[in-house]
């Protein structure tokens, strides 16, 4: 085996350890970003459930503001969910992105 061989078998190492290890660095952080998800979801459950017991409170003495209070939980809710939806999908390309480019 000449040099310009070795030279070539080396860098190929190097590369697939280096690729290997952002492969699992991505991991890592998909799993880190999954948990935050995660929190965030479960945050925004929890700011759902308290508007919804606004509402109901709100609802007992005004009930001519109704519609007004349900255009304004969903607004909220509809920008939260779509930014929660938009990192969901940006999390799976990434994981599936690593999984495809695999060396």
């Amino acid at each position: 085996m000449n040099n310009v061989e070795q030279d070539l078998r080396a860098f190929r190492m190097e590369t697939r350890e280096e690729f290997g290890a952002v492969r699992n660095e991505m991991r890592e952080d998909s799993v880190s970003v999954r948990s935050e998800m995660q929190d965030g979801f479960t945050l925004v459950r929890g700011e759902i459930a308290e508007l919804r017991g606004e509402v109901g409170r709100m609802l007992e003495g005004q009930r001519l503001e109704t519609n007004a209070l349900r255009t304004e939980i969903n607004a909220r809710f509809d920008r939260f969910t779509r930014w929660h939806v938009g990192f969901v999908f940006a999390t799976w390309l990434t994981v599936m992105a690593s999984i495809w480019l695999k060396p």
